[in-house]
């Protein structure tokens, strides 16, 4: 896009969406400050919500960056559907999506700065949580999980086999990092396994 920025692709899986909840996260992207993205869709057979009304809501909400819009052949859950994105999308970077999430505006800009500084393989964050209506009920997914603790740099490996920290929503991992993931762990979550296979092959950076 002439931006002179490495472009990061982001990664949704969608499944029965809640479509006013997915206009939200789908602004969310239209408004990050970042300047060079795409987006990649996939709806893993909705069986209520109709793929064109999924496709309407992409449309009206996302203008300022391109984007790909699928439907699965057959129901895959969330991993294969992931899985699947990450081999398919393009760009230097990944930043996998949920359908029910908002994203703060610098969030890509931020960890892309931090990913590229620190020199690592993925980069994660902490979020705020948030319910139904969009009200905030913790500043840290640590005040829900008392158990979650981040972790940064190398050697992570060990401590990644029982425990993740990263969540999908909030990280950003280099695409040749993901790429090589691929076939992911059918008994782990995605952002788990992503996150595992980047700290064995590198660094993790993370920002508060």
């Amino acid at each position: 896009m002439g931006t002179g920025k490495p472009l990061i692709a982001i990664l949704m899986a969608v499944y029965e969406p809640r479509m006013d909840w997915l206009r939200e996260q789908l602004l969310s992207l239209e408004g990050q400050t970042y300047p060079n993205l795409r987006l990649y869709l996939r709806d893993d057979c909705s069986p209520t919500v109709p793929f064109g009304e999924i496709e309407a809501c992409v449309a009206e909400c996302i203008r300022s960056f391109p984007c790909k819009v699928w439907r699965n052949e057959e129901n895959l859950g969330s991993n294969r559907t992931f899985e699947r994105l990450t081999e398919e999308a393009e760009g230097e970077y990944f930043a996998y999506c949920d359908q029910d999430d908002v994203w703060l505006p610098e969030k890509l800009a931020i960890l892309q700065e931090e990913l590229e500084g620190f020199g690592a393989q993925l980069t994660c964050s902490d979020m705020y949580i948030i319910d139904g209506g969009g009200k905030v009920v913790a500043d840290s997914i640590t005040k829900i999980r008392r158990h979650h603790r981040f972790r940064w740099g190398t050697g992570l490996t060990d401590t990644l086999w029982c425990s993740n920290f990263a969540s999908g929503c909030a990280l950003l991992v280099r695409a040749e990092t993901a790429k090589a993931a691929v076939p992911f762990n059918p008994y782990m979550y995605y952002d788990h396994y992503i996150t595992l296979f980047a700290a064995n092959g590198g660094s993790i950076a993370f920002v508060d």
